[in-house]
């Protein structure tokens, strides 16, 4: 089930990654040095869930599109990837 749960947020982020965005900016900011992996996205919204305990009652692509955000900012100014 872990790696169901891994492969499953890694294709999420992807998706974001490619196309997420909120009125014109991107959602989040990956790291262009290395891909993410499964493991740490889900690494990610562990501990978003754990701080953030009111996150846990919304949806799977709330929790993980508000994990990624925070933990993968974009500048203020980002329009684009």
């Amino acid at each position: 089930m872990k790696m169901f749960a891994e492969v499953i947020a890694s294709a999420f982020a992807s998706g974001m990654s490619w196309s997420g965005t909120i009125e014109g900016r991107p959602v989040y900011c990956p790291p262009s040095s290395t891909p993410l992996k499964g493991g740490q996205i889900m690494g990610v919204l562990e501990r978003f869930v754990a701080d953030n305990p009111q996150s846990a009652d919304k949806t799977y692509g709330f929790a993980l599109s508000a994990s990624l955000a925070q933990a993968f900012p974009c500048a203020p100014d980002s329009t684009s990837r």
